[in-house]
């Protein structure tokens, strides 16, 4: 992860010359979990950092949220023996978490989807016309209207399930039950196709 710029504790420490002989079992256990953060780190940043944006916030908060959360699953999968909950689930939940209480402290991100990369119309070899300029501005529009028609709560699992999570995942992560994950997914596709 040092490659991506990102210092994580222990990103350089305990490994020697790449020789893992003579390690206790502890060590070898937290060199593997180092490893396996490491991994679902590197696939994951990505799209937590894009949920966290779509939740409003700067990208600064989002890469500070990022980090803290995998920093947390670092530490709870370490004081825990058994590891057979979903990490990715896990790592979502806690930046949800961290994003909800920021936004609680500062009051001045609002919960909603940035539209702004939509505003700019596609780069063509030929220049659009008045007419698909008028045509994509209004789609544009009721674009917003229809998400801005959407409750808090349908935003959140749309966007999750934007994001390739399963109804079971995005229920862990918005503290609801599958059923009411299914039923906001549902609504909400309801309302952008209206």
């Amino acid at each position: 992860m040092e490659r991506l710029g990102v210092h994580l504790p222990w990103n350089g420490a305990g490994v020697e010359d790449g020789s893992r002989v003579g390690q206790s079992a502890r060590a070898k256990e937290v060199d593997a979990l180092k490893d396996e953060i490491t991994a679902q780190y590197d696939r994951l940043r990505v799209p937590v950092f894009r949920y966290l944006s779509s939740l409003g916030l700067e990208a600064q908060e989002c890469e500070d949220i990022v980090q803290e959360s995998f920093l947390r699953a670092f530490k709870d999968l370490l004081n825990r023996p058994e590891r057979n909950h979903n990490v990715r689930a896990w790592i979502y939940r806690v930046a949800h978490n961290l994003a909800m209480n920021h936004v609680k402290r500062n009051r001045k991100v609002s919960l909603g989807v940035d539209l702004a990369p939509l505003d700019s119309l596609p780069q063509n070899a030929t220049a659009p016309s008045s007419e698909e300029i008028v045509l994509k501005k209004e789609q544009i529009e009721r674009t917003r209207a229809a998400i801005a028609n959407l409750t808090p709560q349908e935003l959140q699992c749309l966007q999750l399930r934007a994001q390739g999570l399963r109804y079971r995942e995005i229920s862990e992560i918005v503290g609801t039950g599958i059923s009411a994950v299914a039923e906001a997914v549902a609504r909400g596709c309801r309302k952008l196709a209206d």
